[in-house]
């Protein structure tokens, strides 16, 4: 089984972690004719325009919320401020607001709380939001300050739905990793692997810790077939910056970055700079033959207009998934022209400047 992975602040809330969003308020009339301001009802030119702008305004309502909940929080005692605080932190989990959480984890932890489940969340929403700002030693020395001063507690730390250790877990990673800051992110995997007396979160952080130590060391070779029968391998793009990107046509987050990796394609593929798709619709659960998956990746590509080429995953000395520590997608590997792997899990603008350095580096022997 290969499930879909998705960004906590999303995996949270498909998950069931529970925060019912209010009505999206529209912008009215007047608000509509200010520059900046989202197009008006009926006013969009395509679907993509569409869904961004909702997702803008969606996004700014959920951060009013958390500052509202903040206030209000402030003035309230007893049971009605701790639901008031709840709140903040299921918000902050399920739409990856942790800075804008921070001062009512702060507030909530000068109440001295004693529920232990709320305790640890609002420190560990304050530790993504210290890492989000880049203070990343700071988080680590915090983390370890914290896991001394209270020792496991299986009764209490078992409260944390898995679910949600997991998505605060990746939120804290992924800033991370972002930053290029392997070593932390290396140390919070072996920390949580000591430290959480949940077996579903140890494994979930051997299977990170695995992958976080294939960086800086030579790429998995990869000698697949191509979605026209082809044999492909790699090797055959020795000296070039090569982003091996792990997807499936029923994966919706993988789907969603498509327009960011045609501009990565567009912006740097004149410098030496190549995608490959791995493809692994036969690698969902209850497993589909590659006879039927494959004119559906095929009609995907073309339908998407997808011109980098892509291999599929197969069984034995093809299943890359296997080679590449991939347990779920999407997934995303850079390779140097040196043939190394230099990031993992990159997005946006952190994997937009590490496709700029990597071009600029020299081909091996120059």
């Amino acid at each position: 089984m290969l499930p879909s992975w998705i960004a906590p602040s999303l995996a949270a809330a498909i998950l069931g972690l529970g925060l019912n969003a209010p009505a999206l308020a529209l912008p009215q009339a007047d608000e509509r004719a200010k520059p900046g301001a989202e197009p008006a009802s009926g006013a969009f030119a395509t679907i993509d325009e569409l869904d961004a702008s909702y997702t803008r305004q969606l996004t700014e309502l959920h951060r009013r919320r958390i500052a509202d909940l903040t206030k209000l929080a402030a003035k309230l005692h007893g049971l009605d401020a701790d639901r008031a605080y709840g709140e903040i932190l299921r918000a902050a989990i399920n739409n990856d607001m942790f800075v804008e959480a921070e001062l009512a984890a702060k507030q909530f932890l000068a109440t001295e709380p004693t529920d232990q489940r709320d305790r640890a969340l609002a420190f560990l929403t304050m530790l993504v939001a210290k890492a989000e700002r880049g203070e990343h030693d700071q988080s680590l020395n915090d983390l370890l300050t914290f896991l001394k001063a209270n020792p496991k507690r299986p009764e209490a730390d078992q409260r944390i739905e898995t679910d949600t250790a997991l998505a605060v877990g990746e939120a804290y990673l992924q800033r991370l990793v972002r930053a290029g800051r392997y070593d932390i992110a290396r140390k919070v995997c072996e920390l949580a692997i000591e430290h959480s007396p949940n077996p579903a979160v140890q494994e979930h952080f051997r299977t990170r810790l695995a992958r976080l130590a294939m960086v800086g060391k030579p790429a998995p070779p990869i000698r697949a077939t191509d979605i026209e029968g082809k044999p492909f391998d790699l090797a055959s793009l020795k000296g070039q910056v090569v982003l091996v990107e792990f997807w499936a046509t029923w994966c919706p987050p993988c789907i969603s970055e498509l327009p960011a990796l045609m501009d990565l394609k567009s912006k740097y593929g004149h410098q030496g700079f190549v995608i490959l798709g791995v493809n692994a619709d036969s690698e969902r659960e209850g497993g589909e033959p590659l006879a039927r998956t494959l004119p559906v990746v095929r009609r995907f590509l073309l339908d998407h207009r997808i011109s980098w080429p892509n291999v599929l995953c197969g069984d034995g000395a093809e299943d890359l998934t296997k080679a590449y520590g991939v347990k779920a997608i999407p997934a995303s590997f850079l390779i140097g022209r040196d043939g190394t792997i230099q990031h993992l899990e990159l997005t946006g603008e952190a994997l937009d400047q590490a496709v700029a350095k990597a071009v600029a580096a020299p081909k091996p022997g120059q």
